[in-house]
């Protein structure tokens, strides 16, 4: 993946989440994946689900972060 391509999919989930509907549904999946509260069990395993949904909205908000930033990160990750 080159540096081009990185930023071309971060402007992609930019463009996308900024949208009228792209911030409903933002906001949707923030509630659903329990962003904004905490997440406790005493099961291992459902907390490591939960966390993981969690982890998918997080990915996204970092990814409408600023497209020229953090580049290499992305990449590396990638």
């Amino acid at each position: 993946m080159t540096p081009q391509d990185v930023i071309n999919i971060r402007l992609a989930y930019k463009t996308l989440f900024e949208s009228d509907d792209g911030d409903v549904v933002l906001k949707d999946l923030r509630t659903r994946f329990h962003l904004d509260q905490p997440i406790f069990s005493n099961d291992a395993m459902e907390m490591a689900y939960l966390e993981g949904q969690r982890s998918v909205v997080l990915i996204i908000q970092n990814l409408m972060k600023d497209p020229e930033n953090n580049i290499t990160e992305m990449i590396e990750d990638g």
